[in-house]
């Protein structure tokens, strides 16, 4: 995402409320400061509707942030598909350099995740970024809990 977007996105919401289905709510309605967008998607698959939840946040670099280096993007999101089940990932970008997170309860999910490390690699290098850290996870869901995002 580009600045102007980020910024035109906390412009429209800077009122800072609890966001809902398709809408964005941010943790900080000043411009220029850390902050947070975190929107509700929802997504039709197979049928059925499911929930996108996508949280996008930026810290430093910027204009007025002299020495600071780059900025910092992150970008979380979770999904649960039927043939995934539920799986989250976290993405950050501080000037050329990317981590990922991907976390998943199947254990074929997670398999897949790991068969497609050096393909995953290769093309994040093909888009001149360097790859500071891939970790893949198996996570099970809170006991007693669904974390189906089927609405």
């Amino acid at each position: 995402l580009e600045d102007t977007l980020l910024q035109d996105l906390m412009r429209r919401h800077a009122g800072g409320r609890a966001s809902g289905p398709g809408e964005a709510s941010t943790t900080s309605s000043a411009l220029g400061k850390s902050g947070d967008i975190s929107l509700d998607l929802p997504l039709l698959v197979g049928g059925e509707t499911r929930l996108l939840s996508l949280r996008i946040g930026h810290e430093g670099g910027g204009h007025g942030s002299a020495g600071s280096g780059p900025a910092e993007w992150r970008v979380r999101f979770a999904l649960a598909l039927p043939s995934t089940g539920p799986v989250e990932a976290a993405v950050s970008l501080r000037g050329r350099a990317i981590a990922v997170v991907l976390r998943a309860e199947q254990a074929a999910t997670v398999a897949a995740f790991q068969a497609m490390q050096e393909t995953l690699a290769a093309l994040l290098a093909e888009q001149g970024l360097d790859l500071a850290g891939l970790q893949i996870h198996r996570t099970e869901a809170p006991r007693g809990q669904r974390t189906d995002t089927l609405s």
